[in-house]
């Protein structure tokens, strides 16, 4: 129902919220964090799946020795023309080659294209391991010397995180694809910024935090710009001329009662403001006019 922002049960749903994934049946810890902001029971579901989905290998201590480089291998099934990419696309070419070579592991379904290409060209060693099996893809990790695997999914969608409890490299990274705990054993560090990991909320997270100084989310600063030389005008997207306008492109199901009141209290506040947002689906659309007119 959260798709479509149907609300009718959700305060009855509250306490079940509160429960689901903690104890017995495990459930995907993506998709409680569009239900409930609570970072500690998020920490708990987190284990909880990781203890009952993924296959906790017993592996072997991985030889440590100096070399000229630190090896670093990317670890994704989103090299891709995907969110992850645009963000994602400029940062391999510029690792100090000096002091990294620098590895790409793909295991997408999806057909390569150009964004593929660019990662391709972008690192030293690219390896498509879609069709080897998770120890196989961390045994070649650990034959080419990988010191840091940094995973770009997390629990996202079609994720492997079995390839990390089999551990890859000696000091194993979750970054940007899911800035939330895995709950795990495996994953050593996360990077962060204070915004997305506030300090005082270290301890709901099994990793250690990693802040970046300012914002952990790089951005491909070589995007192609729109061939269109003048701005989008409100006209075009249908949007009043002389009104503020709150924006929100997220998807529906992220969108909650308690966030959707704080919306419309600010509407009614700001004089001749409009909020636009994506339309997921028509039923979304349809509920949330409802609620906004309530």
């Amino acid at each position: 129902k959260s798709l479509s922002c149907d609300w009718t049960e959700h305060n009855a749903n509250l306490l079940m919220i509160k429960k689901m994934g903690i104890k017995g049946d495990a459930i995907s810890p993506l998709g409680a964090m569009y239900l409930e902001d609570n970072p500690q029971r998020h920490l708990l579901r987190a284990k909880n799946y990781y203890k009952k989905e993924i296959e906790i290998k017993k592996t072997y201590p991985i030889e440590i020795k100096p070399k000229k480089k630190i090896h670093i291998g990317y670890f994704s099934g989103n090299f891709y023309e995907h969110a992850m990419m645009h963000l994602l696309g400029s940062l391999f070419k510029i690792h100090d080659r000096e002091r990294f070579k620098v590895y790409a592991y793909s295991f997408g379904s999806r057909k390569y294209d150009s964004y593929t290409e660019a990662v391709a060209s972008g690192v030293d060693i690219f390896e498509d391991i879609r069709d080897i099996t998770d120890m196989e893809a961390a045994n070649l990790a650990r034959n080419q010397k990988i010191d840091i695997a940094i995973d770009l999914m997390g629990y996202s969608e079609n994720n492997r995180m079995n390839i990390f409890s089999y551990r890859a490299a000696p000091i194993q990274i979750n970054y940007l694809g899911y800035p939330g705990t895995s709950g795990s054993s495996c994953i050593d560090y996360i990077i962060a910024d204070k915004v997305i990991i506030p300090p005082e909320c270290q301890s709901d997270y099994s990793e250690k935090v990693v802040y970046l100084p300012n914002s952990y989310q790089c951005n491909n600063r070589n995007r192609k710009l729109s061939d269109k030389h003048s701005y989008i005008s409100r006209k075009e997207m249908g949007l009043p001329e002389n009104s503020f306008v709150f924006t929100c492109f997220n998807a529906s199901k992220k969108i909650n009662p308690k966030e959707f009141l704080i919306w419309i209290n600010l509407l009614k506040k700001v004089q001749k403001s409009v909020l636009w947002l994506m339309s997921s689906n028509r039923y979304a659309e349809r509920n949330l006019k409802n609620e906004a007119y309530r």
